[in-house]
């Protein structure tokens, strides 16, 4: 995010370079490629929603982003509690999420009926899932993807998720095209800085995302 706008997210963290060669180059490179897509999928949202395909440019082109590795050793079925999981079931935070899973699959996504069903690794795409933010301006027309994960294949699994935020100053509330008088908007105006921070806050009591 450019200098002297609200942020929602810190400084990024580096290895030191002898530690891990070439790690920080090869990294940025894969996240300007993901910044890439990021800004197709805007467009397309836009459109998708009856507006003009560069609606959340502004919002959208410096955003905050966060990369994440994400680590999880294998569960044994037997020992493993009522509500133990890889990752506890959660929805994601902001506007939306690029994830990139390995062969293993373990990914689940609790469908309309409410059931969990599984997210089969799909060679060289990305899963995407709306987050709590894009609930807030489309009025639940984008509801956000309640999922969670549970590694159970007795090897590693590693997933690597993009989160998209709009930038922190942005102004986020119901859009014309999704409110009308027997939809009123659900929710207040809000910047998308304290939207996050405010699940981020939550979470932190609960100890529950």
């Amino acid at each position: 995010e450019p200098d002297g706008q609200a942020r929602i997210i810190g400084d990024p963290q580096w290895p030191a370079a002898d530690l891990l060669p070439g790690f920080e180059a090869f990294i940025k490179a894969h996240i300007q490629k993901r910044v890439g897509i990021t800004h197709a999928l805007a467009s397309g949202f836009a459109l998708s929603l009856g507006l003009e395909k560069g609606y959340f440019g502004a919002s959208h082109r410096y955003h905050g982003g966060t990369c994440l590795l994400n680590y999880y050793p294998s569960l044994t079925p037997d020992q493993m509690a009522r509500t133990q999981w890889s990752n506890s079931p959660h929805s994601d935070y902001g506007s939306f999420t690029l994830l990139s899973q390995d062969t293993l699959g373990g990914l689940q996504v609790r469908n309309a009926a409410g059931d969990w069903i599984g997210v089969p690794p799909v060679p060289d795409s990305f899963v995407v899932n709306i987050g709590e933010l894009f609930a807030v301006w489309t009025n639940y027309l984008y509801t956000p993807s309640l999922h969670r994960a549970i590694n159970v294949t007795g090897k590693a699994r590693v997933s690597v998720p993009y989160f998209v935020n709009a930038q922190g100053d942005t102004i986020v509330q119901c859009l014309e095209t999704c409110q009308g008088p027997d939809n009123p908007p659900l929710f207040a105006p809000v910047t998308a800085g304290d939207h996050t921070r405010g699940l981020v806050k939550q979470s932190f009591r609960t100890g529950r995302p």
